[in-house]
Formats: C-alpha cells, structure tokens, sequence
C-alpha cells in the first residue's frame, strides 16, 4: 500500500471478511459512500469462497488479502501491520456492518480531540436502526463484560454522551496506529470471543484511552460469531476471559484476584451439576486447566505488556465496576437459563418428581449418608487442620517449592546436586493457581482425596452397570479402615493411592473397551479425555506420572495391574496384547518423565528403594489381619471380614458377564494380598530391606479389588433376583445383604472421634524452641527415630545390630522440615558420612558425639519416639532404653526441657554452616574422626548470613578459611570482592574457600547445564504429554475437504 494523502489524518478500514452473504455489498457501498476523504479499504478474506471481485466491483481501489490460515479475527486484523504503511488510524471493521456516511469522520474528530486511542460507535440493529445492540462496556475485577446498554433497548438518545469505557466492539473500532503497533495487535491466541476485552485492556495498560462516540452510528446484522468454526462460544469465553486477566494484572493485584475468580468457578460448577448441565461444569473447569498448561504463554504475554505499561492497576479501577457481574446476573435471573437460581425454584417441583424415582432416590441418599458420616468423622481436621506429621508437612512459597526444583540443589541430608523431584514442581504450580493459599491447598490435597477416592470407586463400580451396586462400593471403600490409617500415620502416599487406583483401573480397562457412558453422578474431569489409543495412553501416562511424582512405586503397581488385567480381561488374544502394550507403553511413559530425578540416584539400592520404599516398623505376617486390612496390631473384630466375605459370595452367585467381572476383580485382591504377604514375610529382604511399604500400599490394590467384587455380587442379585431359586443362593443374599449393613458399624464408630484417631497436634508445637530459621546462622537439626513417625524422609541406620533394628536419621535446616524434605533422593558420600558418625557416637566409643557432628553444622539433635507431643495422642514407636542412653552420655550434647514424646539436645560443639576461622591450618587434617574428637572447632565465626535463596547467600567476609557444610560439589563459587574462589574438600566430604582479602562476599551455585537441560527436557516433556492428553482429534466436513486444496484464480488478490 503506498503512503496516503496527508490532508486528513490517513485511515485504513480494515474490513474482516468471513463468506459474508448478499449484504456484504452494501457493508462496502457505506465505507465507499463516507464524507470522509482520506480513507482507503483493505479486505482480508479468511472465508472459502473468494470476495476479490465483489469489493473491486463496489471500491476499486481496494485491496483484498486472501489468508484462508487465519484462525480467528485478531490473526486476519493484524495483517494490516505489514499491508499499511503510514496510516495515522485503523478502523477495524466485521463483514456485517454498515456506517452511516459521518461515521468515519466523527470518530476521527473525536479522537483527535481527546487524544482517545481507541473509539467505536453507537450500534445499532441492522433490521431496525432503533433498537440498541452496543454502546461500549465495563467489566468487573474477573473480565466479565458489563453492557452500558441492553441488547434490543430502545434508542431515545438517552445514552447519547460520549463517554469513557472499558470495551468496545470489535464490530466497529477505530484505533490509532502507534497504539495498536506499540501493543503487537490483537492477540493471536484469542480467535474471537473476548477478543475486544484483551485488546482494550493492554491499550488503556499502555496509555491508550477507550471513548464511545454515539454521534458515530453504525448498523450490525450480528452473525458474524455464528460464521466462525468455534463449536462451543461458552468454552472460549471462560477460557479467554481466566487468560486476559492472568497476563494483564500485575502480580499484585493479580494474586488477591484470582482466589475470588476460583470460587466464583467453583460456584458455577457445583451449581451447573446440581441442574444437570455437566457441559457447562466441565467448561468452567477446563478453562482453569487449559490456562495451567498455557502458563508459558502467558507469561510470555505478561512481560511483552510489562515493555508497554505506563497505567498501573489501580487507575482503571475506576472503570471496573465492583464485585462479579456474572454472580449478580446469575442470581437476578438474567444467566444461567435453568441454572439461575429465580429458574431454579420454577423447576423444583421437576426436580421433585424426579426424585420420586426409587433408584435415584437410594443413589441421592445413599451419597448424602455417606459422605454425610465422611465429613462428620473429618470435622475437626476440616475446622481445625491436619497437624504436619510423617508426610504431611507443611507448604512453603511457592517461590521455594520451584526453586528446590529448578535450582540445582536441594538442602536435604548435607546436601545434593541434581533436579528436583517433580512433586516440588506440580505442588508450586498447584499453589501459585490457588493464588498462593499454600496451607489451603495442602488441607485440600489431604482431606480431598477421601471423597475423590469415593468418587473413583463409584466410576469404576459403573462398568457393572446398576446403581445400587455403586452404592455397595462406596459404601464398602468408605468403610476401609486403610485411609484412616494414613491419616493417623502422616502417609499422603497412601491417601493418594485410596483416590486415584480405582480410576488408574477403570483407565487401563478402557484402553481397549469402550465402557457406556454413565447418566448419573458417572462425569469425571478426567473421565473422557483423548479418543484415540495414543491419547488415551497419554491420559494414563500422565495419571500415573503424577501420582509416581508423589509415591514412585505406584509405577510399580500400575505396570503389575496392566500386565494382571491383560491376562483376565476380555477379548482374545490380540486385544489382550494390544491392552497389555498400551498400560505398559503408559508405564514407559511416565517412566521417562521423570527419568532426570531418578538419573541422580548413584546407586541401585537408592533407587529400588525409592520404587519400593522401607518401613522399618516390623510388619504382622498373620495372613488373617492381612485379609482384615488391620494395620495396627489390634485385636481383629470379625465384622472386619464382612467386605472379603461379600466379596466372595460375588463369585458364587453371580453369572456370565458378572462372573467375568467378579473374576478380574478378585484378580486384584489376589494381586493386592500376595504383594502384602510377600512383604510381611520379608521375602524381598534381600533387594530392599528387612521390611517395606509395599504391605501397606499393596493392601490398597485388595482394598479396591474387594469392592469392586462386592458391587459386582449386588449387581447380579438385582438383575437375576427373579432366577435365585436355590435355597444355598437365597442364603448367601441373605447373608450378604446383612453383613453388608454391619459393615457399616465400624465407620460410624470410628467417625465419633472426629479426626479419625489423627493427632490434634504436631511436634512442631513441642520443637519450638529450636526453630528460629529466620534469626541467627544457620544450623542443621539431626533427627533420629523410628522412620514412619520422623516427620521427613530419613536413612535406615544398618551397623546397630539388634539394639536398633529400626532406627533412621535424618536432617533439616533451621528447624522443623516442611513438605520439600520429603523426597530424600540417594545415599550421597555426605549422607554416608553422616550415618558413619551417629553409627559410631550411638556404639558407645566416644563421649564426643557433638563434636564430631559440628562439621555438619548440627546444633540440635532430636530423638523421636512419638508422632505427635505427648498429649496429643500420637503413634508410638519407643526406642531401646540403650539407644537413648547412649545419647544422653555425651557431655557436649546439652538436654533441652521438651515434651516427654521427644528428647532434644543441643549440641554445644557445633559452628554455623557457614563459617569462618581465622587459622584455616586448624581445619587440615581432620578427615580422620579420631582427630575430630580432639578438635574444638567453636571458634568458627558465622558469615554469609544474608540467606537470599537455596544457591545464594551474602554477607562480609574476612580473611581465613570459610567452612561450608555442604557436599563438596565444582559448582559453588565463593566471590570475595574481585576474587573468584574456588571450593575445596574439607573433612572429606565437605567445602571450604581459602579467602585472602576480606570486603563484601556472596556464595552462589552455577547451576551445571546439564541439570539446567534435565529441567528444560522434564517441563517440555510434561507439557508435551499434557497437550496430547487433553487433544482431541479434529474432524472436517467431507463437504469443505475439496476447499482444501482450492488454489487462487487468475486476478484474485493473495
């Protein structure tokens, strides 16, 4: 396009053409018929059929570009960046518009004015210029719109001011051409709805001021939307509204926003499920998830608008209206059709009839019982929190989280290079989407995964196909006595198997079946994802490698489950093997996931026993508690044996189908059993240790194995009541149907308590004084006890013989640990060290034990012999009176008056972490340990106590050794004004900087770039996954396929 006429400020209509009908000469005959001189017409056809000769045949000198790849409005309009060139404005216009003749010259004016970067008209309807259809809006703090004007109003000039807005349509919108270049556009991500909002947002952030002009008319047919290819306009505006707001707030603001956004979202999902429009719930709640997989792009977006803002947040405020416009509207009756709530009390007597139905009536009743008795026994965790005991320690930032995971070093055991486990990633990104709520979330993720797990076990108990048999399986899981176990023993890992290992089943069931739709509370989030084989092997790729990301010997059971389910599931032998390579290629897949964390293991038996974990409590071997699910060594009830008993009678009365059903079942509960007695009799002893976690976890494959089995039997009862002629079937009913009822009796009883025996409180309350990370030098806590009440992740001590089978350390750093302690990865030299010396302070040949802890930074030693303090009811696990003898012994290890569940000591030998002696020869020579004993190092001087980060520390330094109690490692780097230090080895495993020049010094970590390449390859690997998971295939219509491979006529404009 060449230069325009300079009389008039030079504007460019840039007309969005979208197969437009026979109106479309008339759209043109108004923009050729405007008073405006200067004006020039470029067409940008994106349709499928050609408009090149009907715009040369009303303005000839326009210009057509053909782009049939533009996906939406915003791609096509910003073609006009590189067409145009020295326009002064654009006026972006839809093929079904049409401008009065001043149009043009009016918004003009007015922008020159008021200096107004983006303007648009009255709009009125095309068939009747006397009924409004768009005057500009507000929106509320969310990027809900806010109309100044009803659709169909009737036009009394009684809105006619010109006026600042939020919005304005992108029907017709005049904008200046600095404004639009200086923000690149319209977002290409945005294909239409929602469109206008983010573009007027990053004008005004920029500068730009948004005016309505009603002496400006214009006239819109309105189906310009309904000519798009999106099939769903509610999906696109949830999910582009959540996606404005989160890259055009600053973080500030940002943060107290979307909280209010979540539960507006949770909101609209409970009560879209309440009216049945499950569409819409899952509309809701994946735009949530489609901006947590786009979160590169958005913050990509973010800081291209950080380079434009010149208006803070706080200043358009004033053009947002209060409160959520979507919940006002909602409860005025105006959205939601019959999920408004003024809709909703017409349709309750409906409603009401429908719940006459017998079966919906048990299944409603059935779900309130349960999950009424659930919420009544988890009341006091609910108000009161879940104490921070064995895995449930407490959430950190969200900044912390991911930079134990990118930065290359954690602080657990004496420290260790490599990437962090990917449960630090998922649990940051899950806080940073709660809007930083981290103790919320981390309620939710314990307390949630009892209903969640209810839920799975209702989806999987749906293959039989009745309702009354889902409500035996939930009735049954409910009544488990495992998850209330884990909850009174710290063990998220356990909760996690509970919640997610009936909908692992019922996902590698459905690799090759194709299982009906449920009708009734049968929707899941995660139930329909991807169509294809490889998208459903993704899907349970991804489940399991979110799941591993927690407990990694989950990718033991999901591989174990697939290869059991290939041998009793249906079908012959193909697709018995296509079954089997589908869940295994699953398993391979998240086995690669998180392939760079298990790469930092250095040696097998880390490795194993990290798939398999250990559990120094010495295991029952009884094979009758095993099939009880008893745990604790109680005394067994036989009401604990109704659910294996219902079970069973599901194999003698059911048929066909059924007993098919029933018989891939029990295949689980002998899978489940037989791991967990293997277990018990230590028959892995020599690949993983005298005892494992196996047991218990394994007990959860029976768990949902017998549930199912039971829903089956009840499942075949009521369709084959009117065949049971047998007397011994009729007894067996009987005998079911009765035992069922009982085993609801220890659920109610265990739900008194109110906290399911949990604790009240955790040893955090009786460690207080010990804590005080953000005060002081920085120290490590050394931890001894029992591995399943010490309330991080430990390593088994071997050489103690008998008088400490079960004994393990650990160590924190400034105190009580939170949830990043508890993936401890390999045994480093470190580490080895470190078990070494408490080996040989707790043997009894030394008195010296704080001494030679003080090259570890110790300063308290912890004996645990109780989860919780001692009046708040925790699991007990005491130690021999010879191992807390031995403790007391050493005269450098001073007691602290503690609660009587703990022992705490502190040790008067100990120096910071990072300290500095000024004769770095005392230091030479103590690798031995019988040289440490002899040493009194408390002359160290602590330094560097500006703790920035986890690989950053600052402060002043003089001149000597500094000592740094961390594993040797090539990487740190001390830097003591001008001079670059190196580290060097110190007592065999630590480091230490030979500084000669005293000033201001900062320590740091240079994050190896193969760990900075590991993280890169995880993230994009998991985001790969995500993508391919949630995509489903796109289908053509046979009749656009020959446009596909239309080409360009001779005199068509390209």
């Amino acid at each position: 396009m060449t230069h325009l006429a300079r009389s008039q400020p030079p504007v460019v209509a840039v007309v969005v053409a979208r197969d437009p009908g026979d109106w479309f000469e008339e759209t043109l005959a108004s923009l050729a018929n405007q008073d405006y001189e200067n004006l020039k017409v470029l067409v940008v056809d994106v349709g499928y059929e050609s408009v090149a000769d009907r715009a040369s045949a009303i303005i000839s000198d326009s210009i057509v570009l053909r782009d049939r790849e533009a996906q939406g409005f915003g791609v096509a309009a910003n073609r006009v960046l590189k067409a145009a060139e020295g326009s002064s404005f654009y006026l972006f216009l839809q093929d079904d518009v049409y401008l009065e003749p001043q149009t043009v010259s009016v918004l003009v004016n007015e922008a020159v004015i008021s200096n107004a970067g983006v303007l648009g008209p009255k709009l009125v309807m095309w068939s009747d210029n006397e009924r409004l259809l768009n005057m500009g809006a507000s929106i509320d703090v969310l990027g809900e719109i806010d109309p100044f004007v009803e659709p169909g109003e009737l036009d009394q000039q009684q809105h006619d001011r010109v006026r600042d807005a939020f919005v304005v349509s992108k029907a017709v919108m005049l904008v200046r051409s600095d404004l639009f270049g200086s923000i690149g556009g319209f977002d290409p991500v945005i294909e239409h709805y929602g469109l206008e909002t983010d573009f007027c947002w990053r004008a005004q952030l920029a500068g730009g001021r948004i005016l309505v002009v009603p002496s400006a008319v214009a006239r819109e047919r309105g189906d310009y939307s309904a000519r798009t290819a999106i099939k769903n306009p509610r999906k696109d505006i949830h999910r582009y509204r959540l996606y404005t707001t989160s890259k055009c707030y600053g973080w500030l603001h940002l943060l107290s926003v979307l909280p209010f956004a979540f539960l507006i979202s949770v909101l609209e999902i409970i009560f879209s499920i309440m009216a049945g429009r499950v569409r819409q719930a899952c509309d809701v709640g994946a735009a949530w998830l489609w901006n947590a997989v786009h979160i590169i792009p958005i913050l990509r977006a973010r800081k291209q608008i950080k380079g434009s803002r010149l208006v803070r947040d706080r200043d358009l405020r004033r053009l947002q209206v209060s409160g959520s416009v979507r919940l006002k509207s909602f409860l005025r009756g105006q959205i939601g059709g019959e999920l408004s709530l003024v809709v909703f009390e017409n349709r309750r007597r409906k409603i009401a009839s429908k719940l006459k139905s017998a079966s919906l009536q048990t299944v409603v009743a059935g779900w309130f019982a349960v999950l009424l008795v659930v919420a009544f026994g988890s009341r006091h965790l609910i108000m009161q929190g879940v104490p921070a005991i064995g895995q449930f320690g407490d959430f950190p930032q969200a900044s912390e989280l991911f930079n134990s995971y990118w930065s290359g070093w954690r602080e657990v055991g004496t420290g260790v290079a490599g990437l962090g486990p990917a449960a630090l990633g998922l649990i940051g990104v899950a806080s940073t989407l709660a809007g930083g709520a981290s103790e919320l979330l981390r309620h939710v993720l314990i307390i949630g995964l009892l209903p969640i797990g209810l839920f799975n076990i209702w989806r999987l108990a749906g293959l039989s196909g009745t309702r009354g048999s889902r409500l035996v399986a939930i009735t049954l899981y409910a009544s488990n006595p495992l998850p209330y176990y884990a909850l009174q023993n710290g063990r998220w890992n356990s909760l996690l198997f509970y919640a997610v290992l009936p909908l692992l089943l019922r996902r590698i069931i459905e690799l090759v079946d194709d299982t009906p739709k449920e009708s009734t509370i049968g929707w899941s989030p995660l139930g329909n994802i991807g169509t294809g084989p490889l998208q459903k092997v993704a899907a349970l790729g991804l489940l399991v490698a979110v799941v591993t990301a927690f407990e990694a010997m989950f990718l033991v059971f999901a591989t174990c489950i697939g290869v059991v389910f290939c041998c009793f599931g249906p079908g012959g032998f193909k697709k018995k093997f296509q079954r089997l390579y589908l869940s295994l290629l699953a398993c391979v897949v998240a086995a690669i996931m998180h392939m760079p964390w298990w790469l930092s293991f250095d040696d097998y038996r880390s490795l194993v026993g990290s798939l398999f974990g250990t559990v120094n409590q010495a295991a029952p071997t009884e094979l009758y508690r095993l099939v009880s699910f008893e745990l604790e060594g109680g005394n067994v009830q036989w009401l604990q044996f109704a659910p294996l008993i219902l079970a069973t009678i599901s194999l003698l009365i059911s048929r066909g189908r059924a007993l098919h059903l029933a018989t891939k079942a029990w295949s689980l509960c002998l899978l489940g059993f037989g791991f967990a007695w293997i277990a018990s009799d230590n028959l892995l002893s020599a690949a993983i240790g005298p005892s494992t976690r196996l047991r218990e976890l394994a007990l959860f494959v029976a768990a949902v194995g017998v549930c199912w089995a039971a829903s089956i039997g009840c499942a075949s009862f009521e369709r084959d009541a009117y065949r049971i002629r047998a007397s011994w079937r009729r007894f067996l009913v009987a005998t079911g149907i009765t035992l069922f009822i009982l085993g609801f009796v220890p659920l109610l009883a265990a739900a008194k308590n109110g906290r399911w025996e949990t604790p009240k409180y955790d040893l955090e309350v009786a460690l207080s004084l010990i804590d005080d990370r953000n005060v002081g030098p920085s120290y490590r806590v050394l931890w001894i006890g029992d591995e399943s009440i010490l309330p991080l992740a430990s390593w088994r001590l071997d050489d103690m013989g008998a008088r400490a089978e079960n004994l393990s350390i650990a160590s924190s750093v400034g105190g009580y640990p939170d949830i990043r302690y508890q993936w401890a990865g390999g045994l480093t030299h470190g580490v080895q060290q470190l078990i070494d010396t408490v080996e040989l302070g707790l043997s009894g040949n030394t008195s010296r034990l704080g001494r030679l802890l003080a090259p570890f930074g110790i300063r308290y030693v912890v004996v645990v012999e109780e989860s919780a303090p001692s009046f708040g009811q925790g699991v007990q696990r005491p130690l021999d009176p010879r191992i807390r003898n031995s403790v007391r012994s050493h005269i450098d290890l001073r007691p602290i008056a503690a609660d009587p569940a703990v022992l705490v000591f502190e040790n008067e030998s100990w120096f910071a972490t990072r300290a500095q002696f000024e004769d770095g020869d005392a230091l030479d020579g103590l690798t031995d340990l019988s040289q440490l004993v002899i040493s009194d190092l408390t002359s160290g001087i602590p330094v560097l106590r500006d703790h920035r980060s986890l690989v950053e520390q600052h402060g002043r330094l003089g001149v000597g050794a500094v000592q740094v109690a961390e594993a040797f490692d090539q990487n740190w780097r001390l830097y003591v004004g001008e001079e670059i230090l190196k580290p060097q080895l110190s007592f065999g495993w630590a480091m230490r900087f030979n500084s000669k020049s005293d000033g201001p010094a900062a320590l740091f970590y240079q994050r190896p770039r193969d760990i900075q390449y590991g993280a890169v390859l995880q993230i994009v690997g998991w985001m790969l996954v995500v993508r391919f998971a949630m995509r489903r295939p796109r289908t053509y219509s046979k009749d656009l396929i020959p446009l596909a491979n239309e080409t360009t006529q001779p005199g068509q404009v390209q």
